[in-house]
């Protein structure tokens, strides 16, 4: 054999290794049920001063057809006071029973009712007589007071009898009123959810009619990394109740965790869109679930320490953990984000990530909601309107400067808020419906159609 011959195959050989490893490797990425993606708002920053910048890091859960989910251990904790009268009460039943007409035999239901007593209905266990289980949800009648937290309370019991790594848990909380029996504001209810959340019990709130306690409600959601709903009328309480059951049966990874290390000199001045616990310059989110085909980011801002022109400096590395549902498996993935610096203002400019300044003008639009429930709160109807007319020209200039289309769903979503300020009168539904979207914008999560 030729010299020329040998070496065609020894590249043949080299180039079939190569496809081998890179078909390898890309089989092993897909199996990751969540792929990790860093991006930094600008990838050029200005040479020889500070900058701030904001770095993003989401997380893609991949689409999965016929998922095998695993059993649901649900409690459903109702509020049947006084307040809970005539078809309120009627479409609490409904939402009861298309929950349990949902379930099979493996998952577990139970359900607690409350007024001025707290009443554990239907203890936990498996449905395997959905008609018995149905019966008495038909029987439940309103009259009484709002004992929500003690009901709260004995929802997490029932979750409790079989908490383990076997069930996916979740309380669906249900009020009309304020809590007016036991303890009652809303840092005694996000006390409550914070002890909670450590039992990995995760509590959904669902307010209906204008009459319920929505700071109290959102608290005790948001520390249990759930959601909140403003529910208007009562017909749509099985509409949403089942809503929140399908994602709950859609989740494919638990038990997220985020670690972010910020290199030497790059400082932390906030995070947008979850908390975490710091450690020197480690930041570190938890997060319980995700759900089939989900999609979530956090946003934080650093301050990024002057550094010489046509240079390079790393911001941080990122590290992901997770259970796998489906394959049963803790997985792992590594990424990291880096920045270049120079003089030129329009290599600065041309760097913006689009979408990244978006999503963080979005959270800001969420901070101007949370602000303005708290000037109206106060009668300060001119604070709040300045408050939005300053957001909005801020909005303008970067839209200006950064040919920036996609600010214009921010700015028209301000001006929107800025004209029902104008014309309407603050009042309890308004209240809610500004805390709604507030809590959206804050918590938003995008799931794959």
């Amino acid at each position: 054999m030729t010299l020329k011959k040998k070496s065609y195959l020894f590249l043949a050989s080299c180039l079939l290794s190569w496809f081998s490893f890179a078909k390898s490797a890309d089989i092993e990425s897909k199996n990751h049920q969540v792929s990790l993606k860093v991006d930094s708002e600008h990838s050029v920053l200005h040479a020889d001063k500070a900058n701030k910048t904001f770095i993003k890091v989401s997380l893609d859960a991949a689409v999965v057809e016929n998922i095998e989910r695993k059993p649901l251990n649900i409690c459903l904790v109702l509020d049947k006071s006084g307040s809970m009268g005539g078809d309120k009460i009627d479409q609490a039943r409904k939402a009861a029973i298309s929950i349990v007409k949902r379930l099979n035999k493996d998952d577990l239901f139970s359900l607690v009712t409350y007024d001025d007593h707290i009443r554990t209905l239907i203890p936990a266990q498996p449905v395997k007589n959905a008609d018995h289980i149905i019966k008495q949800i038909n029987a439940i009648h309103s009259g009484g007071g709002t004992a929500l937290f003690g009901g709260v309370s004995q929802g997490a019991a029932e979750i409790r009898k079989f908490n383990n790594e076997k069930y996916l848990n979740r309380v669906f909380l249900l009020s009309d009123g304020q809590a007016n029996v036991g303890p009652s504001t809303p840092e005694d209810l996000e006390r409550l959810g914070i002890s909670l959340s450590k039992e990995n019990i995760v509590v959904t709130t669902i307010g209906l009619g204008q009459g319920y306690n929505e700071d109290l409600m959102t608290k005790l959601a948001l520390a249990t990394d759930s959601l909140t709903y403003f529910v208007e009328n009562s017909n749509d309480l099985p509409r949403i109740f089942n809503k929140e059951l399908g994602d709950v049966m859609s989740i494919v990874s638990s038990d997220i965790q985020i670690k972010v290390e910020l290199s030497d000199g790059v400082k932390l001045i906030r995070t947008l869109g979850r908390k975490g616990s710091i450690k020197g310059n480690t930041l570190t989110f938890d997060i319980k679930h995700l759900y089939n085909g989900q999609d979530l980011f956090t946003l934080l801002e650093v301050e990024v320490p002057a550094t010489q022109a046509n240079s390079t400096r790393n911001l941080a590395n990122v590290t992901l953990t997770y259970n796998n549902l489906l394959s049963q498996k803790q997985e792992r993935s590594l990424d990291n984000v880096s920045v270049s610096f120079s003089h030129s203002d329009e290599e600065v400019i041309a760097s913006i990530d689009k979408q990244t300044q978006s999503d963080v003008a979005e959270y800001n639009n969420a901070m101007v909601l949370a602000q303005n429930i708290q000037y109206m709160d106060q009668g300060q109807r001119e604070q709040a309107m300045d408050n939005i007319e300053s957001n909005i020209v801020h909005l303008k200039q970067q839209q200006s400067t950064y040919s920036n289309r996609l600010l214009s769903v921010q700015i028209i979503e301000l001006e929107r808020q800025r004209d029902q300020l104008k014309s309407g009168s603050y009042d309890m539904k308004m209240r809610k419906s500004m805390n709604q979207k507030s809590f959206d914008l804050w918590n938003s999560r995008k799931v794959k159609k």
